[in-house]
């Protein structure tokens, strides 16, 4: 991902920073699924104060939500050996219904997440948050 210096384009950045996490997390989370759904969730936080904060300070909290990402990303991704998940073939309610029955919060999190950029047209999304249901409740 590209720095973003500019204070009105954080929003987008950190937009795609999201669609990026929950792409990856379909692809890397049987490694360590709980941890995996803060490299999505996090920027998502930034994103949801960024109109409170001042714009100089936009740019440099993409910069922590971007670090912070990275870092997870890439001390708790899988070894190169293994295996990628299979996408799911499940609908937007299957998902939802199925984050919320699981009552677990970081699955029920990831999945709000998910939709947000399933929304922003991320083909992956939908999967990563069924897998994110399966791998998080079998824990």
């Amino acid at each position: 991902m590209a720095p973003v210096a500019e204070p009105l384009a954080v929003q987008s950045g950190l937009e795609a920073l999201v669609d990026a996490a929950v792409t990856r997390y379909g692809r890397w989370a049987q490694a360590d699924p709980v941890m995996l759904v803060h490299s999505a969730t996090a920027p998502r936080a930034v994103a949801l104060v960024l109109p409170s904060l001042p714009a100089r300070l936009r740019p440099a909290s993409y910069e922590a939500a971007w670090v912070l990402t990275a870092t997870i990303a890439t001390i708790y991704r899988p070894s190169p050996l293994a295996g990628v998940a299979d996408g799911v073939p499940a609908t937007l309610e299957e998902v939802v219904e199925g984050a919320v029955g699981s009552g677990d919060e970081h699955a029920i999190k990831f999945t709000e997440v998910a939709v947000e950029s399933h929304r922003r047209h991320n083909k992956a999304a939908l999967a990563s948050a069924a897998h994110a249901v399966d791998w998080i409740t079998a824990q």
